[in-house]
């Protein structure tokens, strides 16, 4: 579908079209159909599909009906993410993303690539969206003080005068959304921190508005939406994200200096020749958590020290996902390379090859010429899958184990499999130490935080027990608040039960904030008086280890600024804090009471000498202290 305008060569087509299909491969064929029907004499176009994850019927669907586009498959659902995915691949100079229900109309295409053109400012566009009656979906979206949206001519004739102009908005919908590829990478794409999705192509728009550039509704380009659809409601999390985050531009339409987002993408450092190789394997989702921190730590000094490095996962993810995972966890990534495992099995062997599990056996074949196994905590495992990886286990030279009580249960995990033993490095996470917000023996007004990530089972982080004691703690008189920090993964189950915390917490000064920035979560540590820790909170960690915190990057963090942590009295953190010394543990939801009213009604100055040991034991811990013990390992 090359046109005649546009003025670039076939190979170099001017705009990207990303579909994602989502078991909707007949809607996503009709979209499809509709932009050849309606692409002649338009500019050139290449379109990429990306289907997420759909099931076996509609994938070859979309197969047999849509062979002459270029389609992306992935196994997994990625929600946006697949859109960030394509985003690396497309070509053109600007990404037209579409949803599998729009529907393309005559000459649509055109006055969206001249509003770009035509002028530099502009950063984003989108057309006038009409429903099948003809009536107007949205022409633009407005974006209220309180992240709500309000779309402009909803149910308004199509050709009402009053939406017949270009003009400015806050956000045009991602059902139909352009925008400068270059200006999209700059900003790191759709963002991570809205999964599942809703409010991030808000996110999108005031970013690239941040950058400098408008964002603009195009009338005289429209689409036709194949049904009305289900009013779109952003959830609760993700508007007060955009609320939150926004807080300054949507309460003036003016953007302040400062960024809340974020830095923008690096550039990808050059290849150096005959530069040592190393491959970093992890098999789960790329989503901010303390095993991405360490994983990618180890990422971060091998580039550092001059390797050159791959992160080998499964399947594709985006580069712009990677610079998000680097601004979240404050890590310099320039020069990670990414390719899947199948890429990875092609390679020459690496020179380093390290994978990341959570079982007593590596969950594939090592690919390198030394080969070490990241085991977060040897979870059980199904027998009959640990037989397959019994062979690959002795192919690995050494084990490394985040603490002391990992590694102990590691061991006993190998004698009870039946697995040789094997060297294990104990290697402690790196930890950003942060800087308290005054001396020691100053009051501290930031009362009570925790820090961990919202989901359900496993080593839950136990913050509806922590709300429970907070509730007790303030019926027995103790004015203070509670802050929980964390991400959240978007399954419907860790959702819930961030709605249940939520619900537990009404009434009282407790304060959730979701996917924190590196530097609001300095902020809310810098004046903590007092951390606390729930993971592992009623679980025998003899008969359940796994379900206890294996060290407790949080809980140091906390201690580098000289908050007092009361950790829970098994697992790792149990082991960095010394009871009466530098922190207090605790077996039941009683005792984190008592300890924590008795502290709190302390002078200032008598708890100086316990917040100084924490500060001190928090050195332990530091980056520079993972960075050369890691070395060490890799030699």
């Amino acid at each position: 579908m090359t046109g005649a305008q546009g003025g670039r060569p076939g190979d170099w087509p001017l705009v990207s079209i990303v579909i994602v299909n989502d078991n909707h491969a007949q809607s996503t064929v009709a979209c499809l159909e509709s932009i050849e029907a309606h692409g002649a004499g338009g500019p050139p176009v290449e379109v990429i599909v990306v289907d997420n994850a759909s099931a076996p019927d509609d994938v070859r669907f979309l197969s047999d009906h849509a062979a002459k586009h270029r389609i992306l498959r992935l196994q997994e659902q990625r929600f946006f993410e697949a859109r960030n995915v394509a985003a690396d691949d497309a070509r053109g100079e600007f990404l037209l993303f579409l949803r599998h229900d729009v529907r393309a109309t005559p000459g649509w295409l055109l006055p969206l690539v001249s509003a770009l053109r035509g002028d530099p400012a502009c950063g984003v566009v989108g057309p006038k969206q009409l429903l099948p009656d003809g009536t107007i979906h949205e022409a633009g979206l407005l974006i209220d003080h309180d992240g709500s949206t309000v779309p402009r001519g909803r149910y308004q004739p199509g050709d009402d005068a009053r939406f017949e102009q270009m003009r400015k908005v806050d956000q045009v919908s991602g059902a139909a959304l352009m925008v400068r590829k270059a200006a999209f990478d700059a900003v790191r794409g759709f963002d991570l921190s809205y999964e599942p999705g809703g409010g991030e192509d808000a996110e999108l728009c005031l970013r690239i508005g941040h950058a400098g550039f408008a964002t603009r509704c195009v009338p005289t380009a429209r689409v036709m939406l194949a049904a009305a659809p289900d009013e779109a409601i952003v959830p609760e999390v993700q508007r007060a994200l955009l609320a939150r985050r926004w807080s300054a531009y949507l309460s003036t339409g003016v953007h302040d200096a400062s960024d809340p987002a974020g830095s923008s993408v690096p550039a990808a450092a050059p290849a150096v020749l005959d530069a040592p190789t190393a491959a970093l394997f992890t098999p789960y989702s790329l989503t901010p958590g303390g095993g991405e921190r360490y994983l990618l730590g180890m990422a971060e000094v091998l580039l550092r020290a001059g390797y050159s490095v791959w992160l080998v996962t499964p399947e594709r993810w985006s580069s712009l996902r990677i610079a998000q995972l680097a601004d979240s966890l404050s890590l310099s990534l320039r020069g990670l390379r990414l390719i899947t495992h199948r890429e990875a099995e092609d390679m020459s062997r690496f020179d380093l090859f390290v994978t990341m599990g959570n079982e007593v056996a590596p969950p594939i074949a090592p690919l390198g010429r030394r080969n070490l196994y990241y085991c977060q905590f040897p979870f059980p495992w199904p027998a009959e899958d640990l037989e397959r990886r019994r062979t690959w286990s002795g192919n690995y030279q050494a084990i490394v184990m985040n603490s002391p009580f990992a590694r102990d249960h590691m061991r006993q995990r190998l004698a009870a499999h039946g697995l040789p033993e094997q060297e294990i490095h104990v290697l402690y996470p790196p930890v950003a130490l942060m800087q308290p917000a005054g001396p020691d023996e100053a009051p501290r007004a930031g009362g009570i935080v925790s820090v961990g990530r919202f989901f359900a089972g496993g080593h839950c982080k136990r913050q509806d027990m922590l709300i429970r004691a907070f509730r007790d703690l303030y019926a027995s008189g103790v004015r203070t608040e509670l802050h929980l920090v964390g991400s959240l993964r978007p399954e419907p189950p860790h959702r819930a039960y961030l709605a249940e915390c939520q619900r537990l917490a009404e009434g009282l000064p407790v304060h959730f904030h979701l996917n924190a920035s590196p530097q609001a979560l300095a902020r809310i540590y810098a004046d903590a008086s007092v951390y606390w820790h729930g993971a592992g909170y009623e679980v025998d960690a003899t008969l359940e280890p796994e379900r206890c915190e294996h060290f407790g990057i949080s809980v140091v963090e906390a201690m580098s600024v000289g908050a007092i942590p009361i950790v829970v009295g098994n697992g790792g953190p149990s082991a960095t804090v010394r009871h009466g010394v530098n922190g207090f543990c605790y077996d039941t939801q009683e005792q984190l009471v008592e300890l924590t009213r008795t502290l709190l009604a302390k002078p200032a100055g008598e708890l100086a000498g316990m917040r100084r040991l924490a500060r001190e034991r928090a050195q332990d811990f530091s980056e520079a202290a993972f960075a050369s013990r890691w070395r060490d390992i890799a030699r």
